[in-house]
């Protein structure tokens, strides 16, 4: 194939039909691997992105929780709890060890806009290869979004989680929806 040099758009100079390529992309330990027959493999750093939702594998809970009305959680769902000791963990499997950023989402907005009432001393435990780590967060701000949690060091498999317990009787709702884990190095 020749290509003419001009200004103009690249116009390709050839008898045969165009053909097409087949390219397969494949997730492999955090990289995107990117195959063409015409051409050699390309490994492509993504990062590796791990969501633990409390309607998926990975997450448990104990005591009672009840499902939320809220429209703003994360894959339509979320749970919340008002009695004390009602506990939900977020346990991912992770394909690498390595450092990660950790956020939580969590629901409060109402239909007509307006916002339930949520813990604000929500405790988010972190449980990590270098020890545990809280992180208390006003759940009545930042609903609907990732909210980042901080960056802690974790080993490849499911030793890492995180825990949110009700543990206040303040009279209104701490609320469990889910838990993303980001990794960086």
């Amino acid at each position: 194939m020749n290509y003419r040099q001009s200004s103009r758009r690249p116009r390709l100079r050839s008898r045969q039909p165009f053909c097409a390529r087949h390219v397969e992309l494949e997730a492999l330990e955090g990289r995107l691997l990117l195959s063409d027959s015409l051409s050699p493999q390309v490994a492509v750093s993504a990062p590796a992105e791990i969501i633990v939702d409390n309607l998926g594998a990975g997450f448990t809970k104990t005591g009672t929780w009840n499902e939320s009305a809220a429209i703003d959680e994360y894959a339509g769902s979320s749970v919340t709890a008002t009695a004390i000791g009602a506990k939900a963990t977020w346990r991912p499997t992770l394909t690498q060890s390595g450092n990660y950023d950790v956020y939580a989402w969590w629901s409060a907005k109402k239909a007509d806009g307006t916002r339930y009432d949520r813990d604000s001393q929500a405790g988010y435990v972190i449980h990590y290869s270098g020890g545990t780590a809280t992180r208390t967060v006003d759940q009545d701000l930042n609903s609907g979004q990732w909210v980042r949690l901080g960056t802690f060091t974790f080993v490849a498999g499911t030793s890492g989680y995180v825990d949110l317990t009700r543990d206040t009787a303040n009279g209104v709702s701490t609320c469990a929806d889910a838990v993303k884990f980001v990794k960086v190095t």
